[in-house]
């Protein structure tokens, strides 16, 4: 319901918008553009387009789509008069400088003289200006031909003068005591305000009044108002009348394009008319310019209203230009975002409000507001301070009548109490869904850092060690080094996504490796629960089945190569996982960089496709993680832009490096090159290496104690290779961590001693009496040679 009332607040708007920039512009007889700020023109009434299209000079044509500052720019290095003036007068306009700017200009046509009025208004409450071109020839014409020995005043150099100063020159005109101007505001309650009224010393106050027992009565019929004497007595009841003591009125009404009446022009004198189609016929004369200036008045009032009316709705509304140049900013915005209006306006949107779309990316989101024409959906949002709000969207592309797209308005609403709320709702229903589920598995409670908080034991399965040796301990304290480190991601993954993360991992348990699933699921914000079970046997059935081989090995016979895929845009995901499926591969794809190191740790990827964006990403160091996980030849995806990223990417270490747009045949070629350097370059010895009872064969990673196959991680497995390579020599700890995880593991010499533990646990070494793992105290480890 919320979001259909967000929906029709929208259309409502936008009605109101094009009813503003179409019909209003449209019933002006003045030619209309209105300007952004950048001067660009992006709307234009009929007048307008008629004047462009019957090749009228004072046009000169330019229509929507066009810069009117480039236009102005050309006539001024063309020499064209005036032009400098008319481009700095409109350049304070926009940049807000000055409210109006208005210049008279003359013209001359090889058959007559014409005069043009060019007035330049801001729009009130937003960036840009109105700009007006209005035909004052016969106004001028009037002029001179009613000059009556005296001189007319100039119309003055802001629009504010220009109706006053038009009824002063039409009461010297015709010599007469009073002039005035008055536009109707109520016509239900007919009511009318003066807008300029000159009395003969001076001008005279503005004010409304009612259009009831005085001469102006006829005006709301459209016909004028004619006494060329005894006003006074026949209007006793009127007090402009009173105050001079009138004789004569005549008044004509002033009608838009479509009929309706505007307001009325008229004239007041203590003598008596004695010409009366002479002194109406010069009214009419006079009205014929302010017919557009009231027009004007009025849309301006109105867009004025329309203005308020967005800038005090309680949704944050944010409007921009065609670029995503930030243009409207309303009072709600600035409360749910912490900027004010004049920090972000003319800024890109991208850069103030960074979002984060929950289902799609910000491409994508764009792409369905220009093809669907609405997006509405929930996102999050940073205010100003970098805190994030959880923001409902409704956006919708703004377009010219050409349909040329000329902006984006968004209506956002802070919804995050509601997704709290919703939040809270889901975490109790998975904490109630998750002991449900537990029932018949172990459970464990676990806080963010791995602290192990409570346990409920199985009817069926025990924990390799006893409950009060763990309970308030950490994963890292009480579990092998690797796995620790696998069941701490799951958790992170968890709490941040808020989904159910499932792991798989062996333990030796009496002399045994046990295989085990545990499914995490997030308790609230720091809190998870995990439901562990042991899957030895359906695990040693598969294997059974599918001959496959435990631990690391080199080649897995008669299985298909595995590529495993980590990139954000899940589009891409699909295409790659499409191609490479249908070249006969197996596919594991993820856009998220903990699952995609579980799957390197579990399922041991022959290949993997990493995109740029994530082979580049710091903070989380994917490709550190990736090489001390595995050995796995890495393609960097990346596109054709970004060829400094692809050098970045390949001195860092990757293996080949592909551009898009790539064909299903070349991404597949790249795999398979990839894998087959990899295999040339393993210096892969077929000849075993012995030592007693333990046996390594590096051709296929396998080893073996007194003939039984001994499962290793792939870690593991790369400690005892290295500290067999070195049989007979000390290697020091620093050595061996350098070697086995890289540099950046200096120093850190409980995790070697951990995997030192866990390994002699699965050689049956005894670190009191070792066979094959012995300890050189303060310097390192030695492998007894065979």
């Amino acid at each position: 319901m919320v979001r259909q009332l967000d929906v029709t607040r929208a259309q409502q708007l936008l009605r109101q918008a094009e009813a503003a920039s179409g019909a209003f512009l449209d019933a002006l007889t003045d030619e209309i553009a209105i300007l952004d700020s950048s001067g660009n023109i992006i709307a234009v009434n009929e007048a307008w387009k008629r004047f462009a299209r019957d090749g009228d000079p004072a046009v000169e044509g330019p229509g929507v789509g066009q810069n009117y500052l480039d236009v102005c720019e050309r006539a001024a290095a063309d020499g064209v008069e005036d032009s400098r003036k008319v481009l700095d007068g409109l350049r304070g306009v926009l940049r807000k400088t000055t409210n109006q700017f208005v210049m008279e200009y003359e013209f001359i046509m090889p058959s007559e003289r014409r005069w043009f009025l060019l007035t330049a208004t801001a729009l009130a409450q937003m960036p840009g200006a109105l700009v007006a071109h209005r035909d004052i020839t016969g106004k001028r014409k009037a002029e001179e031909a009613l000059r009556l020995g005296g001189q007319f005043d100039v119309i003055g150099p802001v629009v504010e003068s220009f109706l006053p100063a038009l009824v002063k020159n039409l009461a010297a005109a015709l010599n007469v005591k009073m002039a005035f101007l008055s536009e109707l505001v109520d016509l239900s309650n007919r009511r009318a305000r003066i807008v300029a009224i000159w009395e003969g010393a001076g001008f005279g106050d503005t004010r409304e009044y009612r259009l009831e027992g005085i001469p102006a009565d006829q005006i709301l019929a459209g016909r004028a108002c004619v006494f060329a004497s005894n006003v006074r007595k026949l209007f006793p009841d009127d007090q402009i009348l009173a105050r001079v003591d009138a004789e004569s009125y005549l008044a004509v009404p002033l009608l838009d394009s479509s009929g309706q009446v505007l307001g009325h022009l008229g004239i007041i004198d203590t003598k008596p008319i004695e010409d009366v189609s002479f002194a109406e016929t010069t009214l009419r004369v006079f009205a014929a310019p302010v017919v557009p200036e009231l027009e004007r008045r009025r849309i301006e009032r109105r867009l004025t209203e329309q203005s308020r009316l967005i800038y005090s709705a309680p949704e944050a509304i944010v409007g921009t230009d065609d670029h995503f140049m930030i243009s409207y900013w309303n009072r709600a915005a600035e409360t749910t975002y912490g900027w004010r209006a004049e920090e972000v306006l003319g800024r890109d949107i991208r850069e103030v409000l960074r979002t984060e779309f929950a289902d799609e990316g910000r491409a994508q989101a764009v792409q369905t507001i220009l093809e669907a024409g609405e997006y509405r959906g929930e996102v999050v949002q940073y205010r100003k301070d970098g805190s994030a709000i959880n923001i409902g969207a409704t956006t919708m592309p703004m377009r010219d009548a050409a349909g040329a797209l000329t902006g984006i308005i968004s209506i956002n609403r802070d919804i995050s109490e509601h997704v709290l709320a919703q939040q809270r709702l889901s975490d109790a229903e998975a904490k109630t869904r998750a002991i449900l589920e537990a029932i018949p598995d172990m459970l464990f409670t676990v806080d963010a850092r791995g602290k192990l908080l409570s346990y409920t034991p199985s009817k069926d399965l025990r924990p390799f060690v006893p409950p009060s040796e763990f309970l308030g301990k950490t994963v890292e304290e009480v579990m092998p080094p690797n796995v620790a480190t696998l069941v701490m991601r799951a958790i992170g993954a968890c709490l941040r996504s808020g989904q159910t993360e499932t792991i798989e991992y062996q333990l030796p348990v009496d002399s045994d490796i046990r295989d085990f699933e545990a499914r995490v699921v997030a308790l609230g914000d720091d809190e998870v629960l995990g439901i562990v079970r042991d899957c030895t046997a359906e695990k040693s059935q598969l294997r059974a089945s599918q001959g496959r081989q435990n631990g690391p090995a080199v080649t897995r016979s008669g299985e298909k190569p595995r590529v495993l895929a980590v990139e954000r845009d899940i589009r891409a995901l699909r295409l790659v996982r499409r191609v490479l499926e249908n070249a006969g591969k197996t596919v594991l794809v993820t856009s998220d960089v903990d699952e995609a190191l579980h799957f390197v740790e579990i399922e041991r990827p022959d290949v993997v496709l990493l995109d740029l964006a994530v082979f580049e990403d710091e903070e989380a160091n994917v490709f550190g993680e990736l090489r001390r996980l595995s050995d796995a030849p890495v393609v960097v995806l990346g596109a054709s832009d970004e060829a400094e990223g692809g050098v970045r990417a390949l001195r860092a270490g990757a293996d080949d490096y592909v551009t898009r747009p790539f064909s299903a045949a070349e991404l597949d070629a790249r795999v398979e090159l990839a894998m087959r350097h990899h295999r040339s370059a393993r210096p892969l010895s077929s000849t075993p290496l012995e030592f007693g009872e333990m046996v390594i064969e590096p051709a296929s990673r396998m080893v073996t104690v007194s003939g039984e196959r001994v499962a290793l991680t792939l870690t593991e497995y790369k400690l005892l290779l290295e500290l067999a390579d070195a049989a007979g020599r000390v290697m020091t700890h620093d050595e061996i961590l350098d070697r086995v995880w890289g540099p950046g593991y200096a120093g850190q010499y409980e995790v070697l001693r951990a995997f030192v533990r866990t390994l002699r646990q699965k050689l049956g070494d005894d670190a009191r009496q070792p066979r094959f793992l012995l300890s050189e105290r303060g310097v390192g480890y030695r492998l007894r040679k065979g």
